[in-house]
């Protein structure tokens, strides 16, 4: 058997992972390559490669019946597909937000998933939108957790708690804000030696929470080693829309610098 195949432009995702964090792009693959997740070590999915801006749908299926609270807009990394960037609601024209979220309804109805949160990604390629992954769960990357009750007032977990109890979920949302989140992401491999400016981003305008996910003596490594060593920190911002939360959850993190040797 052939080692490796050509394969054009194509995305390699690794099973048992979610697309940021699984998937390479790949012009040639090779069959011997291991998957980055150790409890499926030879499986993979090898997708056409698609491009444009990347969204997400976010909602709850309740007996049959989907609700969807709103699209979130994403930024990748360049050079990889880990997100560094959530900011909800996207700013999409009318249009193109009716299209995404009947696409989406669509693909949770054909998946057969029920009584559960929903996150459905899709790319806007030029020729229309293209379905990348549906899950039966509620977004992370404090998507679900943070970023739609703060520009919304809409809890959509606890929505989800209640549709899988029997119960009627509370979507009617009580606000007409944004949130942002917004990720310091590594540039090199090496070891976490010192951090500064936490506080003046913790300060920063905006900044409802702020965190952590590396700290001095911790390891770094970038994707396509790891998927879950590149992230050092990361800013959640509110405000009145998409591009002032854009705006200040960029500046905290701008504040923040971190020295790896």
């Amino acid at each position: 058997m052939r080692r490796s195949r050509q394969c054009g432009r194509a995305v390699r995702r690794d099973g048992g992972g979610p697309f940021g964090r699984s998937s390479r792009r790949r012009h040639q693959v090779d069959l011997r390559e291991r998957s980055v997740f150790a409890y499926y070590p030879e499986q993979f999915i090898l997708e056409q490669f698609v491009s444009g801006p990347e969204v997400s749908v976010e909602g709850v299926v309740a007996r049959g019946r989907v609700h969807c609270v709103g699209v979130t807009a994403k930024s990748l990394t360049p050079g990889t597909f880990l997100e560094s960037r959530h900011v909800f609601p996207a700013a999409l024209d009318q249009a193109d937000t009716v299209l995404v979220t009947q696409l989406a309804t669509e693909a949770v109805r054909a998946t057969g998933i029920d009584n559960c949160g929903f996150h459905v990604e899709v790319m806007l390629s030029p020729q229309g939108p293209v379905i990348i992954e549906v899950n039966g769960r509620l977004g992370g990357d404090f998507i679900a957790s943070h970023l739609v009750p703060l520009a919304s007032g809409t809890d959509l977990m606890a929505a989800s708690l209640k549709v899988a109890v029997g119960e009627e979920p509370d979507l009617q949302p009580t606000g007409r804000g944004a949130a942002c989140v917004r990720f310091l992401v590594a540039d090199r491999d090496g070891v976490v030696v010192s951090v500064s400016g936490v506080q003046a981003a913790t300060a920063s305008p905006g900044i409802v929470d702020l965190g952590q996910n590396k700290v001095p003596g911790d390891r770094v490594r970038l994707p396509p080693d790891s998927y879950f060593d590149a992230r050092l920190a990361y800013a959640i911002s509110s405000a009145a829309d998409g591009d002032t939360a854009a705006r200040l959850a960029d500046q905290a993190i701008e504040a923040m610098s971190y020295d790896i040797a």
